[in-house]
């Protein structure tokens, strides 16, 4: 659009209740001057009200302080109150004279182009409001896929450490059953799955039932537990034969080595 060389102000300016209340705020009158030259840059602009320094850049609080020589802050200030007054209103950035299409009476072909211009920025909001939904969507399911196989995981694993608890109850009938599966144990159950198979801790707690000394025929009728098992150390020590009864009485060389191995632990 063109120039325009001149630009409608109504004469009842004064009377209309936006203008008063710029008026009775501080330094009022130079409030209203600064609409009024804001009317005259749109003019001047000739872009439909829309204030653009250049095709790409739009004018700022800053620019307008600038161009008009007025301060950086009462600008800002002055700027924002129009923007809560509806007098201004922005459209992606850009500073835009609230209804100067209506109020200027643009011609036709004008007020069709400014439409058509509008109807377009509807389109781009809608399409990248519809972006933005589709990615949430899809974000959102993506969350969903990945809380999902964290449950399941988290089942999986539970599933392995019960199993291994059952069959420490199934086979270690001489020593106190496990009633419960604490974080603790789960953990340490869990780490042990990555080097010890299901079959080697079959093979842990049958040796603890047929050890004499882990069941408790030893001098202080100690028993080993479940978590003593299942620290990494007695589990090796134990799979490794250390505590399986001897085909002969033990000597007292041999009865202070278990002891010493109790002791470590």
């Amino acid at each position: 659009m063109p120039e325009m060389k001149w630009i409608k102000v109504d004469c009842n300016l004064f009377d209309n209740r936006k203008i008063k209340y710029l008026m009775r705020l501080e330094r009022g009158e130079e409030r209203v001057l600064l609409w009024v030259r804001l009317l005259c840059l749109a003019g001047k602009l000739g872009n439909l009200g829309r204030l653009m320094m250049t095709k790409n850049l739009p004018f700022t609080s800053e620019l307008l302080a600038e161009e008009f020589g007025l301060e950086r802050t009462f600008v800002k200030d002055t700027i924002g109150v129009m923007l809560s007054l509806d007098m201004l209103s922005k459209e992606q950035g850009c500073l835009c004279i609230s209804g100067w299409v209506e109020h200027q009476s643009v011609s036709k072909g004008q007020k069709l182009k400014e439409q058509n211009r509008i109807r377009k920025q509807r389109q781009r909001q809608n399409v990248t409001q519809m972006s933005r939904i589709c990615h949430d969507i899809e974000e959102n399911r993506e969350e969903e896929r990945r809380k999902e196989e964290s449950r399941a995981q988290e089942n999986e694993e539970l599933q392995k450490c019960q199993s291994v608890i059952d069959i420490y109850n199934a086979r270690c009938l001489s020593l106190s059953r496990v009633r419960h599966l604490s974080p603790t144990r789960q953990q340490a159950i869990m780490y042990l799955l990555e080097k010890y198979s299901m079959a080697e801790f079959e093979d842990l707690f049958d040796a603890a039932e047929r050890s004499s000394y882990l069941t408790g025929k030893n001098e202080r009728g100690w028993k080993a537990t479940f978590d003593w098992l299942i620290k990494e150390a007695n589990m090796h020590k134990v799979l490794e034969g250390n505590f399986d009864n001897a085909s002969k009485p033990l000597d007292d060389l041999e009865m202070k080595m278990i002891k010493e191995l109790h002791k470590s632990e």
